[in-house]
Formats: C-alpha cells, sequence, structure tokens
C-alpha cells in the first residue's frame, strides 16, 4: 500500500476527532446552561408556591427546600449549578440567581419574568431588572456570590 495513503488517512483521522471534541464541548457547555436555566425555572415555581401557601417568599434556598416549605418537590436543585436567593424582610419580593458549571449566570426577580444572563453575577442581576434602585426600592440586598 502506498505510505502516501496511510498519511493521508491518519491526518484525516486527526481532523475529524479535533472537530468532533470541539462539537462535543461546544455541546456539553450547552447542556451545562440548560440545567442552570431549568433549575431558575423550578425556583421560580417554588417560590411561588410558596407566596400562595404562606403570602411570603422564602428567603434562602435551606427555606424553600425545608420539609414545612409545602414546595419541597417542586425544587430539587441540579447538581454542578450553584444558586443564590434572597428576598425582602416582609416577604413581598425576591431575587434568585444560578450559575451553569460552564460559568454563565442566569438571574431572575419577583416583580419580571425576564431571565437575565451573563458571564457576571452582576451582569446577569442587571440583565433580569435587579439594578440597585430596585433592590433599594424593594428593600433587598443582592446576592453578591452563589454556593
Amino acid at each position: 500500500m502506498n505510505p502516501w495513503f496511510i498519511l493521508a488517512g491518519a491526518l484525516m483521522l486527526g481532523i475529524v476527532s479535533v472537530q468532533g471534541g470541539t462539537q462535543v464541548a461546544g455541546f456539553s457547555q450547552a447542556g451545562q446552561n440548560v440545567n442552570a436555566q431549568a433549575d431558575l425555572g423550578a425556583l421560580r415555581t417554588a417560590e411561588e408556591g410558596v407566596y400562595a401557601l404562606n403570602g411570603a417568599y422564602a428567603g434562602s434556598i435551606g427555606a424553600l427546600t425545608a420539609s414545612g416549605s409545602g414546595v419541597t418537590s417542586l425544587y430539587v436543585p441540579t447538581g454542578g449549578v450553584l444558586h443564590a436567593l434572597a428576598a425582602n424582610s416582609a416577604g413581598t419580593a425576591y431575587v434568585a440567581v444560578a450559575q451553569s458549571a460552564g460559568g454563565t449566570y442566569y438571574a431572575t426577580i419577583s416583580t419580571s419574568a425576564q431571565i437575565g444572563s451573563a458571564t457576571t453575577l452582576a451582569g446577569a442581576l442587571t440583565a433580569a431588572g435587579a439594578t440597585s434602585a430596585w433592590a433599594t426600592a424593594n428593600g433587598i440586598t443582592l446576592p453578591t456570590a452563589v454556593s
């Protein structure tokens, strides 16, 4: 067999494997982002459930997932997704944040159905409408980290 055919075959195999690896990495990143968005949507649903039952939003992930919240089955965090949740002392407004394993932040607030996204926590909060003016008007301290 001609050695040039072997060399060309090896070169093509190398190109295909690099291209495939790039595609898998992109697919994985998209999946991680979808998990974070789904978590944030489930968190919003659970918060609305808590509000309907108790007349106030939960102020933390722990309070939301506690056995007495009445909505424990509505919100089960996805592994690899980091979260933050804050509500005002009256329980009338909240802000929630999720960070995908890939690093993208997503945020939402109780007064809007919009989900903001950005590469930084501050950017996602702003995109969701959780500005410092909104936080002041609603008596909420905006999250500075996720865990």
